[in-house]
């Protein structure tokens, strides 16, 4: 019993557990900073969305024909980037029947806030500005002690990130540096979206027209026609 109730207590020697996406990158210091006064029970933490539509596109890997029969829209949920839920939501999870009647596809995030939908519970929404690319458009406002964690990066952006941040102690530094190279990427793809499009103004210009093609055959008509009066009459000269 007493090795029991040791693991027990080793089993729940944390507060809250934090989901967070392999893509993204979080800012621990100002993550603990930010979490450390925060209520230890029925807390769910995030970036909420609100009124997101559930798809109707049979072929998208999130089509949930399940809920989209009692809803068009989800719950506000927490975004996947990363979400925090306290330990006795987590308890209540593995516990509660709720969750596996209601649904079992579909986004993991909005699965998780439908879940939570009816719970008396603190939905703690960060700031705008603690989680990038939603900041992305401020940045001339920056401040490195605000941003909580980045999303959808890719493997590169990320190493960056962890440069700026432990080696430079300024975050705000790998922002702008993303903005920029996603601005380039933009910059790069409308040229080559350019280009193709003046390529096909271009096949399309040198095209021949339906009245080209008309008039070629009535000339073409006409000549065989000619053509074939002719061949008769010296064909009857000929005869006599």
């Amino acid at each position: 019993n007493n090795n029991n109730n040791n693991n027990n207590n080793s089993q729940n020697q944390f507060d809250y557990i934090l989901k967070i996406d392999d893509d993204s990158y979080l800012v621990v210091d100002n993550f603990i900073h930010h979490i450390i006064h925060l209520p230890k029970q029925r807390v769910y933490w995030g970036m909420f969305l609100h009124e997101i539509p559930v798809t109707k596109q049979i072929t998208n890997k999130w089509y949930n024909p399940e809920y989209l029969s009692l809803n068009s829209k989800y719950p506000a949920y927490a975004a996947g980037g990363a979400y925090m839920v306290s330990l006795d939501l987590v308890q209540w999870v593995c516990n509660s029947s709720i969750p596996l009647k209601i649904w079992q596809n579909g986004p993991e995030d909005a699965q998780l806030g439908t879940w939570f939908s009816p719970l008396d519970i603190k939905r703690i929404e960060i700031q705008p500005n603690a989680w990038w690319p939603n900041c992305e458009q401020s940045f001339c406002k920056c401040n490195n002690d605000q941003i909580l964690y980045f999303h959808s990066l890719n493997p590169q952006q990320l190493e960056l990130c962890f440069y700026h941040h432990l080696k430079n102690n300024d975050i705000c530094k790998c922002a702008q540096e993303i903005i920029e190279q996603n601005r380039l990427y933009l910059k790069n793809w409308l040229s080559s979206e350019n280009d193709i499009i003046n390529k096909l103004k271009r096949k399309k210009a040198h095209k021949p027209t339906k009245l080209f093609f008309v008039i070629v055959t009535i000339v073409g008509f006409v000549i065989l026609f000619w053509g074939c009066i002719c061949i008769a009459a010296l064909f009857e000269v000929w005869t006599e």
